[in-house]
């Protein structure tokens, strides 16, 4: 989870959730889905990330017409065993 905190609407802000290969066998990024229109992903690492690696996922969130607080869930799927699925969640 990365918390943007305080965002004037209507300004348009970025995070990239940077994680490492801590398996035995190499990771692959299948696909990378926003929860929401105004959530997209400029990039994330799509290629095999070999154990030890590094990888990262780009979140660009567009903060125009929602008001108050916000919890967005971005849907991460890998090759990674047990855990084929992850949430990341930006506020």
């Amino acid at each position: 989870m990365y918390n943007f905190k305080s965002v004037d609407r209507g300004n348009e802000v970025t995070h990239s959730f940077i994680f490492t290969n801590t398996g035995d066998e190499k990771l692959v990024v299948d696909k990378v889905i926003a929860g929401c229109d105004c959530t997209t992903i400029p990039y994330y690492s799509s290629g095999v990330i070999p154990p030890g690696d590094t990888g990262s996922v780009k979140i660009k969130l567009e903060t125009a017409g929602l008001f108050g607080p916000q919890a967005k869930m971005i849907l991460v799927r890998s090759s990674a065993a047990p855990n084929k699925r992850k949430r990341l969640i930006v506020k």
